[in-house]
Parts: C-alpha cells; sequence; structure tokens
C-alpha cells in the first residue's frame, strides 16, 4: 500500500505540518532505460522524491522542474512534475568516472554550481524561478536553503534511495504571526519545531525507505 504513494499529514496542537513519499514502480520505470552508476541513480532518487514534495507544498497548474548544474561527474539533472502528479527524471555523467565504492557524496558528484527551481505556468501566469548554490553537504540541505531563502519557511527534508526505492519525508513549520499577543504562541511553535525535528533526526535509511508510512508517521 506505501507503493507510489504521497502522505500528507498534520502534528496535532501544532502549526506544523508534513509530507512523506515513497516510489517504487514508478521510480523503477524511471531507471529502466538508464544504466545509472549506483551514486548516480541515488541521487536522482532523491531529486525526484525532493520534486515531488515541493509539488505537495507548492501550488501551480503546469509544470515543476528541478535542475542541478554542477561541475562534477554529474553535469545536469533534471526532473520535471506535472500538476497532475506525473513526473520524469534524467542525469547526464560523465562514463569515464569510477563510481565504484562509497566515496560519492553529494559534494563530489555534483561540485560547484548551481540549484534551480522553476514553475511552468500551463496556460496563463508568470513563470517563476529561484536559485541557490550548491554550497551544501547534501540535496536535502540545499532545498532547505531554498525554502529558507525563497520561501522563507523552515523547512526540514530527509531523502534516500536504492536500487528499487526512492522516499523523502518533509516537515515544515508555517508561518506564524509577529505581533505582540502571539508571542506565547511563536515560543511554543520553536518549541515544537526543536522537538519534531529531534525526533525525525532518529530516522535512519532503512525506516525512510522500507517501514511502513502510517508507522513511520
Amino acid at each position: 500500500l506505501d507503493q507510489d504513494h504521497l502522505f500528507r499529514f498534520v502534528f496535532e496542537n501544532t502549526d506544523m505540518r508534513g509530507e512523506l513519499v515513497r516510489l517504487n514502480a514508478s521510480f523503477q520505470t524511471a531507471l529502466k532505460y538508464h544504466d545509472y552508476p549506483p551514486p548516480v541513480r541515488d541521487l536522482l532518487g532523491e531529486a525526484i522524491v525532493a520534486t515531488v514534495l515541493l509539488g505537495a507544498t507548492i501550488k501551480f497548474d503546469g509544470s515543476l522542474n528541478l535542475q542541478i548544474q554542477g561541475s562534477g561527474p554529474v553535469k545536469l539533472l533534471l526532473v520535471q512534475l506535472s500538476s497532475e502528479r506525473t513526473f520524469r527524471g534524467m542525469a547526464e555523467w560523465d562514463p569515464e568516472t569510477d563510481y565504484a565504492g562509497d566515496k560519492w557524496s553529494f559534494n563530489k558528484l555534483v561540485g560547484d554550481g548551481r540549484l534551480a527551481i522553476t514553475v511552468e505556468p500551463e496556460n496563463f501566469g508568470d513563470r517563476y524561478q529561484g536559485i541557490v548554490d550548491l554550497s551544501a553537504d547534501t540535496l536535502s540541505a540545499v532545498l532547505e536553503n531554498y525554502f529558507d531563502r525563497s520561501e522563507q519557511l523552515k523547512t526540514r527534508l530527509w531523502l534516500g534511495a536504492g536500487d528499487a526505492t526512492a522516499a523523502g519525508l518533509l516537515i515544515q513549520l508555517m508561518p506564524q504571526k509577529n505581533d505582540k499577543s502571539t508571542h506565547n504562541q511563536n515560543q511554543e511553535a520553536s518549541e515544537d519545531w526543536q522537538r519534531i525535528n529531534h525526533l525525525s533526526n532518529t530516522i535512519s535509511m532503512q525506516e525512510l525507505l522500507h517501514i511502513p508510512a502510517k508507522e513511520l508517521i
């Protein structure tokens, strides 16, 4: 039941919400015609679930594109998500590079560069694009920087992928009022944010990819 599903949830009595996505069959279909090395495959899987999570937080009618351009072995990575929740993704990588072993961090794969989030309206409306650099240790951290700069929302992401499954978790603190009457409410929201961040950080990669969604939530 967890295959190819997006789960939305809220934390009771808080101003926090979450999204959990797990892709199996659709992720395998995206890989079917490409023999990606494991580190490239995993990064593409993380980018796909990240784009699905972004699509769940941003209202759009058309397409949402996540694009990475870097100086590392992975020169280009692109994921496109439609407002009907269909997606496609691809990566261009250097075939002369040896991808064996576990030395391939996000930074080594992409090098210096930028990540762009672009919303393309289907009919009418303005095209929107937000850009952040890749100066972070993980794709999750790069996207958290994007939310902080472009959306100004406290957001955390946990992303993972393997040979058959890709999954991602997002938690987000909804906007708070800044007037004096809500000072206590804002303090409580900050405490909730710290507590739920701490609990979410205990989730292992294997749990993110394999534990039933309801149990994980």
